[in-house]
């Protein structure tokens, strides 16, 4: 392999990364997420809900072991990535953007773990329960969107689960 060929095949796999971040992305912001299912239609809202698609596609990812280990952490890096460009296009200063970053991808980490515990578990209203703090932030949300929440969850882990390998490697998120 040539020496840029390294550099070649990296830029296409950041490539098909951010199709793959640019698909999620999409996918979490289905309107009912915000009117039916009570996630708040705000810039904390939003990352919560990306959060929440970006650490269900993680988790199928981390099922293939090295298989999908480089598409996962660049698909992290393009989350990264735009989650910096969001907070420069709403006016964080250079200086303290930095600050916000760490801040939250400590968050996103938390509730990636957080979310897959509860995934593991399956049962007893534990994934409610997280969901409530973690997606609703503590916010009082009935018991039945907690479930319907709940099964969205479920539903949108297998259906990603169930993605070709061979699909994620090429960024595509085809559900």
């Amino acid at each position: 392999m040539a020496f840029w060929d390294f550099f070649t095949k990296a830029g296409k796999n950041k490539e098909k990364a951010a199709m793959l971040y640019n698909s999620l992305v999409g996918y979490s912001r289905n309107p009912t997420l915000f009117t039916d299912l009570g996630i708040d239609d705000t810039v904390d809202g939003r990352f919560d809900c990306i959060a929440l698609h970006l650490s269900l596609m993680l988790r199928r990812m981390k099922l293939e072991g090295e298989g999908l280990r480089g598409m996962a952490v660049e698909l992290v890096s393009v989350f990264v990535m735009d989650m910096d460009r969001n907070l420069r296009e709403m006016g964080v200063g250079d200086l303290s953007v930095g600050k916000h970053i760490k801040k939250m991808t400590s968050a996103f980490y938390g509730r990636a773990e957080a979310y897959e515990k509860a995934l593991d578990i399956e049962g007893d209203g534990y994934l409610e329960g997280v969901l409530e703090r973690n997606l609703f932030r503590n916010k009082k949300i009935s018991k039945d969107v907690l479930v319907a929440m709940a099964k969205y969850v479920y539903e949108t882990d297998k259906q990603i689960k169930a993605m070709k390998t061979e699909d994620l490697k090429e960024g595509l998120f085809l559900l």
